[in-house]
């Protein structure tokens, strides 16, 4: 786990979503996890589930990319 990701895990535990967010966001490259775990702080802790949507669809290309 990188320094960006332990620094943005403190942030959810801090309440701090969307710094949280942004942190994950610029974390390159974007990862099938990374982009998964964005996908659940946008669904469970902002509930906007059309952003979650994209990204859940992101991290579901890059999967089947992988395992091709």
């Amino acid at each position: 786990m990188s320094d960006d990701e332990i620094k943005a895990q403190d942030l959810i535990k801090c309440g701090e979503i969307d710094e949280a967010i942004a942190i994950y966001q610029s974390i390159e490259p974007a990862s099938a996890r990374i982009l998964n775990i964005i996908g659940v702080l946008y669904s469970e802790k902002k509930g906007d589930y059309n952003s979650a949507i994209n990204y859940y669809e992101r991290a579901l290309k890059i999967q089947e990319e992988v395992y091709r």
